[in-house]
């Protein structure tokens, strides 16, 4: 499949593929581009980056959106990182309060994070002030809400205060695991959770083994392929 790629790319490895967000996403057009490096980096399990995990907000929101009783929408992931909270907090939670106000029929925004080099989910409950944190790195540090810079930024954006539940979802067993996580929780939460959340929700705490990651590979990795136009990859 790599072979495949290199000659559909000309072996040119440093090239980008773009894309843009779904129609009515965000508040304005947004387009950007997937890097074919980091393509690669999923195909060995390596380090999932910004451009894919934000590639996939885009699949999960469109094909939540094409059925009857969506109820949730996405924050870009780039406008949130760890980085952005930490020099730009005002051009964050102005991110986040025009996202909910453009969304305001959703009931949740979720927001995959990125600091400190490990992903992390929120999922913002944003009529009920509560805020869902799934983090794979939950027990190795009894972390709660005042472990992310933008638990903080969510109630100033959103002028109310919020309640935090860190959820009990499955565990990483190394270092590299947590954007695979991430996307795990993405796709579990738009397919099986959302019309029942929180009611029904996430409760393993075990270690995700690494046939978890391949089926989840397996399952996505096809749609990447279709959706950027690769369907002789498919």
């Amino acid at each position: 499949m790599v072979g495949r790629l290199g000659g559909y790319i000309g072996n040119d490895w440093a090239t980008t593929l773009p894309y843009s967000a779904p129609e009515n996403m965000f508040p304005s057009k947004t387009g950007t581009y997937i890097e074919v490096e980091s393509m690669l980096a999923l195909f060995v399990k390596d380090w999932v980056d910004l451009t894919i995990v934000f590639w996939f907000t885009l699949y999960f929101y469109k094909g939540s959106e094409a059925k009857k009783g969506n109820r949730c929408t996405f924050l870009n992931v780039n406008a949130i990182t760890g980085d952005m909270c930490k020099r730009n907090p005002r051009e964050v939670e102005d991110h986040i309060f025009s996202l909910a106000t453009h969304h305001v029929d959703k009931d949740f925004i979720l927001a995959p994070y990125l600091a400190d080099d490990h992903w992390s989910l929120f999922i913002i409950a944003q009529h009920i002030g509560h805020v869902y944190i799934l983090d794979s790195t939950k027990m190795r540090g009894e972390k709660n809400a005042s472990n992310y810079r933008l638990s903080s930024l969510i109630p100033t954006a959103l002028g109310s205060e919020f309640n935090y539940t860190m959820v009990d979802c499955k565990q990483q067993k190394g270092g590299w695991e947590c954007g695979y996580m991430v996307l795990q929780h993405m796709f579990d939460f738009v397919n099986l959770y959302q019309n029942q959340f929180p009611d029904e929700t996430w409760h393993d705490m075990r270690e995700a083994t690494d046939n978890e990651i391949d089926v989840l590979l397996m399952t996505l990795m096809p749609k990447l392929f279709s959706e950027l136009g690769l369907t002789e990859f498919k």
